[in-house]
């Protein structure tokens, strides 16, 4: 799929979780839950594009479609480990579509989407953005150290990332050279 501009990039917004709401700041779940739909809504538009890379809602698969149906955009889903449904359910959820792992291009921008950061990716040494969640921007690691990558988790004061901010950000940024041969220069290594 080769995404367009109106493209967003976020994880980890964590809906109907008790835990998340407090550790946010909130009184309840649903001031938390209203607040992110609220902050979602103005920036994104009705046909807009929004990946995001897990940890959608901590509540059953049946009552994920109580979010989305809220939300703008065409979502898709990086299944996280709250994420319990599976792929075919994608759909009834309110979905675009449901899968583990997505390399796509925008414009002249690679990117690679899990839940999980990765060490190393498909084309990380030629400068490919591995965009995650999980970690709730918690990582040690210098920028240097990380390359190009970024948590997308939720940021409660801006909410999700722009293609235009994420491709800003990451131009900042250099390649980190593993120390892991690159496949073109090795060739018959898969």
């Amino acid at each position: 799929m080769v995404a367009t501009p109106n493209t967003w990039f976020t994880s980890d917004t964590h809906f109907a979780h008790p835990l998340m709401a407090r550790l946010r700041g909130y009184a309840s779940v649903e001031e938390h839950d209203e607040a992110i739909i609220k902050l979602w809504n103005s920036q994104v538009e009705p046909g807009d594009h929004v990946f995001h890379d897990g940890d959608f809602a901590l509540c059953p698969a049946g009552q994920t479609k109580n979010y989305t149906n809220r939300l703008n955009g065409n979502i898709y889903l990086i299944r996280g480990n709250h994420d319990s449904f599976g792929n075919s359910a994608s759909a009834s959820r309110g979905f675009s579509w449901i899968k583990d792992y997505h390399e796509m291009q925008i414009v002249t921008y690679r990117f690679v989407l899990s839940h999980y950061p990765f060490f190393a990716w498909h084309w990380s040494r030629r400068g490919t953005i591995m965009v995650h969640g999980h970690c709730h921007n918690a990582l040690s690691h210098t920028e240097e150290d990380r390359g190009k990558t970024i948590d997308a988790c939720w940021r409660t004061d801006k909410g999700l990332y722009s293609i235009e901010e994420m491709v800003y950000l990451m131009d900042q940024r250099k390649i980190r050279s593993e120390d892991i041969p690159d496949v073109e220069e090795n060739k018959g290594v898969d």
